[in-house]
């Protein structure tokens, strides 16, 4: 992960965090208990929120398959004309292309 999405997630995290313990998103304060546990589900002890990161990166690697898998979509056709042009998502090269077809194209590789 690039240090800006890094950066973007962490502060997304802390807002989430900050907003569960005060009731505000921008207020300071200490955890009662490790984000880690409120992320497990209730039947392990936590809260079953989800976590940011996992979220994510589940998200981009749904976007990966249906670029693999289905071409009835017009931004799946859209890639496949512009960028693909035939070859697999993970043998392309992308210099010039949106941040988000960036970021699928090279979680595959």
């Amino acid at each position: 992960m690039k240090d800006e999405e890094q950066l973007n997630v962490h502060q997304n995290k802390s807002m989430c965090k900050r907003f569960l313990w005060n009731g505000e998103s921008q207020s300071k304060g200490k955890s009662l208990i490790v984000w880690e546990t409120l992320c497990k589900p209730k039947v392990d002890g936590g809260l079953n929120i989800t976590d940011i990161y996992v979220w994510n990166q589940a998200a981009i690697l749904k976007h990966l398959w249906n670029l693999c898998k289905k071409k009835d979509k017009l931004w799946i056709v859209w890639v496949h004309t512009f960028y693909l042009k035939g070859r697999k998502p993970w043998k392309v090269e992308i210099k010039q292309a949106s941040w988000v077809v960036k970021k699928i194209l090279t979680v595959g590789q």
